[in-house]
């Protein structure tokens, strides 16, 4: 890459400028930087807003790339705000329950119980919110238990994993 041609990012069709030669205009919210072999920008605070826009990115006079985040493969995962986790253990009976909103692509979760992997869980529930996914996990096992056991929960949204339980739980214990 020539680090001497101009890299230049506009958002919007009225061509808003972002940044030019790695010098961000709202650094609040975008953050760009050059490499040796590319140069990239981070969408900070994102939001639906961010996904309907389109990006346009020039190196040197050359229109390099125009970027519709709709039309791209992208990731949101959840925060401890979009994130409800429930469980109990009675007797011969593990219930979980795992409610993740605003995600995307769909997530997957799995469960071990007394460090034994019990089975990888689809959504019992799932909701499109315009961009993004509510996707619900409702599963009972029946289980061997004596009294207290680990119970762990790993969801994976996209190419990101997230241990959400990873602890041990007793009879009667809820969550």
């Amino acid at each position: 890459m020539n680090i001497t041609r101009s890299r230049t990012w506009f958002r919007g069709p009225e061509q808003e400028l972002i940044s030019i030669d790695g010098v961000s205009f709202r650094k609040s919210k975008y953050l760009t930087a050059t490499y040796k072999e590319y140069f990239s920008m981070t969408i900070r605070h994102f939001s639906k807003e961010d996904m309907k826009c389109e990006y346009t990115c020039y190196y040197g006079t050359d229109n390099y790339a125009k970027i519709n985040l709709i039309n791209e493969s992208y990731e949101s995962v959840p925060t401890n705000k979009t994130k409800d986790i429930n469980y109990k253990l009675s007797y011969s009976q593990l219930n979980v329950f795992v409610c993740l909103e605003k995600v995307h692509p769909i997530p997957t979760c799995s469960v071990w119980f007394k460090q034994k992997y019990l089975s990888a869980i689809p959504p019992t529930r799932v909701k499109k919110d315009d961009l993004f996914y509510k996707a619900e996990f409702n599963i009972t096992y029946e289980v061997e238990s004596s009294g207290c056991e680990l119970l762990t929960v790993i969801c994976t949204v996209g190419s990101k994993r997230d241990v959400l339980i990873d602890e041990t739980i007793c009879h009667d214990q809820v969550s």
